[in-house]
């Protein structure tokens, strides 16, 4: 299919390309002209990777502390329902068993 106004589309052509070149020369004359980041943007980046490595291996240190203080409430649930079953009351040492279970197998948000 042929355009039916090859030299308006021609001319469209050339004044966008032009546009956009002017874009790019802008935005590079506004960056300082050069891509390369500086030693202060270096710096800050590697500050910035810095801190979410910390906060990454705080948060997965945090996790590891709730893990480990559900399973001790675990079994002191566990516990406390097998004194009371001994003891001779079944139904409230069940109840504790059963809320030890339901406090072992929560999942674990990663």
């Amino acid at each position: 299919m042929r355009c039916p106004r090859p030299l308006l589309a021609i001319v469209s052509l050339v004044a966008l390309c032009t546009f956009i070149s002017l874009l790019n020369s802008r935005a590079s004359i506004a960056s300082g002209g050069d891509d390369k980041p500086t030693q202060d943007q270096q710096a800050d980046a590697d500050h910035q990777v810095a801190k979410t490595e910390k906060k990454r291996t705080d948060a997965n240190a945090a996790q590891a502390d709730i893990t480990r203080l559900e399973r001790q409430l675990a079994e002191s649930y566990l516990d406390r329902g097998l004194r009371l079953c001994d003891e001779g009351e079944a139904g409230r040492g069940s109840l504790w068993m059963a809320r030890a279970l339901t406090v072992s197998q929560r999942p674990i948000d990663n």
